[in-house]
């Protein structure tokens, strides 16, 4: 069976890693599964208590804790308190920095910029990927929801480099609902396309 390298190797070290990716085949395919099964796996339970979101908007001018950001839009999801508008907003935010530079900072400036050198941390992109996976689901064009299921997969692909079983409650609730989400879609494209494999 092939190896699923993209769990391997973690891509915030490198850049180049999703350049020209082949088809590899069904193996490749099972074993992104296998993969993805550890995250989907593991003891997850939805927390008892989830503090409710203090704000989703940056303050004008203010730089942002990327993980307070990005734990709020979550805790909106959960608690099913959010407007799509604002949640949609924060998804492309991360989308795009996930899809272009494989990583999170663990601050930005109140307009996206990066407001320091350190990344994010896990429990950030197991945020990221709940974030990611929920837009992805709501998008009904193949292209859209295919461009976010891409930076879902990368963001997904980074936290199997780190140490989940680290995460609080809330962070391993929202990895594997995220993990599950994507396995979903890729499921479903994978009957889309008529391809023969059993996941």
């Amino acid at each position: 069976m092939n190896s699923y390298k993209y769990g391997e190797i973690d891509p915030r070290g490198d850049r180049s890693l999703y350049y020209y990716s082949e088809f590899e085949g069904r193996n490749f395919l099972r074993a992104w599964a296998l993969n993805r099964d550890k995250l989907i796996t593991m003891k997850i339970r939805k927390p008892d208590v989830i503090e409710p979101p203090t704000g989703l908007r940056p303050v004008m001018g203010l730089a942002f804790r990327c993980e307070d950001a990005l734990r709020d839009c979550a805790a909106a999801l959960v608690l099913k308190t959010y407007d799509p508008d604002i949640l949609a907003g924060w998804a492309v935010f991360v989308g795009n920095k996930i899809d272009r530079l494989h990583r999170l900072r663990a601050k930005y400036t109140a307009d996206g910029k990066e407001a320091c050198d350190e990344d994010a941390g896990g429990a950030s992109y197991a945020f990221a990927a709940y974030l990611l996976a929920w837009l992805a689901l709501l998008r009904n064009q193949l292209a859209e929801r295919l461009k976010w299921t891409n930076a879902l997969l990368k963001c997904l692909d980074v936290i199997s480099c780190t140490d989940v079983q680290s995460l609080d409650c809330l962070s391993r609730y929202c990895l594997a609902k995220a993990a599950q989400s994507e396995r979903s879609i890729v499921q479903s494209e994978i009957n889309r396309l008529s391809i023969a494999v059993k996941l």
